[in-house]
C-alpha cells in the first residue's frame, strides 16, 4: 500500500498557501492477495512502468495481464519487464 502525499498548507486570512508536498514511501500493511500478480515492496523502491512512452515510478503493486499478455497496472501502464 502507498501512503498518499501530505500537503503542507498554511492558513493566511481566508485563503491558504501550500508549500512543497512530501511523499511518504513507507509500506502499508501486507496481506495475502488472490491475484498472483499482486506484489508488495519491502523497503524503499518503486515499480518502473511505461505509459505512452513516458516512464513512471509507482509503489502500487496491483497488476494484471492485458489482452496482449503484458503486465499492466490499473492505469494500463506497462511493466517493461514484459516487453518482448
Amino acid at each position: 500500500m502507498f501512503t498518499p502525499t501530505r500537503s503542507r498548507c498554511l492558513s493566511i486570512g481566508i485563503g491558504a498557501r501550500c508549500r512543497a508536498g512530501e511523499t511518504a514511501i513507507h509500506p502499508g500493511q501486507y496481506r495475502h492477495a488472490s491475484n498472483p500478480l499482486d506484489l508488495a515492496i519491502n523497503g524503499a523502491g518503486f515499480f518502473r512502468m511505461t505509459s505512452n512512452g513516458t516512464v513512471t515510478f509507482e509503489r502500487n503493486g496491483q497488476f494484471s495481464l492485458d489482452k496482449n499478455g503484458f503486465i499492466v497496472n490499473n492505469n494500463s501502464a506497462i511493466s517493461p519487464a514484459t516487453r518482448r
